[in-house]
């Protein structure tokens, strides 16, 4: 019991001469990783920023052929004969 005391009691004495140090190194780590998580989601909003626009180009080019597909087609329809009442 006495042994537990005195390690805790030097545990203590190390954690409060210490504290600082281990504030600062908590705070680095968090930092590094946070610069880490910044740098993955500007690449990652980078490649869904691009694959949108890529996405609406495709969409403009199969509005644009459905477009001329339609102008083309009203081009070639016949007048249907009228229907005697």
């Amino acid at each position: 019991m006495k042994k537990n005391y005195l390690l805790g009691v030097a545990s203590g004495v190390v954690l409060a001469a210490s504290w600082k140090f281990l504030l600062k190194e908590g705070v680095k780590i968090g930092v590094k990783v946070g610069r880490g998580i910044k740098k993955v989601s500007a690449e990652t909003l980078e490649d869904i920023e691009d694959a949108s626009a890529e996405a609406m180009q495709d969409l403009e080019e199969e509005d644009q052929v459905a477009r001329e597909n339609g102008r083309q087609e009203s081009g070639r329809r016949r007048k249907r004969p009228s229907v005697p009442n």
